[in-house]
């Protein structure tokens, strides 16, 4: 291929680097399942979202993961540790801890399609009531449920005080 052969060792390597520098972040994702922190599958997010574009394949811009970017970058920044949790095979973007308190958060571009409001509200199945659930969209109809509440990106960027 047009690949180039390096080992896994190499690469964990320059994410270090990336990471010293404040380049990126590599979060851990932590597993309800199996209780514990998951090494293999961390994810990585930009400190400036704008490196996301040099990341892209074929020119194709994804507003979703640059949304969850930012909800990341935001989050860091109110002082919010963070994890990716996975609830049984299915991801939550964030698991925002602070002070005591556990939020969940998903972040989609638009739950307007069925198909995505059930994926995306669904993966909240099986977290416990007192934990508080979050969506953030830029959808400007409420799709808040008795357990999930909704909320629009531009609204949570200008609440610094909360999630």
């Amino acid at each position: 291929g047009n690949g180039i052969n390096v080992t896994p060792n190499t690469v964990q390597k320059w994410i270090s680097y990336l990471e010293n520098a404040y380049i990126i972040d590599e979060v851990p994702r932590y597993s309800k399942k199996a209780k514990k922190e998951l090494e293999q599958s961390r994810k990585i997010y930009d400190s400036d979202v704008s490196m996301n574009s040099i990341r892209c394949k074929d020119n194709r811009f994804d507003l979703t993961h640059n949304m969850e970017n930012i909800v990341y970058n935001e989050l860091v920044y109110r002082g919010f540790t963070i994890t990716v949790f996975d609830n049984n095979g299915k991801e939550i973007d964030f698991l925002a801890e602070k002070g005591g308190q556990r939020t969940y958060v998903q972040v989609a571009y638009s739950v307007v399609e069925e198909k995505t409001w059930k994926r995306e509200f669904g993966a909240f199945s099986g977290i416990p009531v007192y934990d508080r659930k979050v969506i953030i969209t830029n959808d400007d109809m409420d799709y808040s449920t008795s357990a999930v509440e909704h909320i629009r990106l531009i609204d949570f960027l200008q609440n610094e005080s909360g999630i």
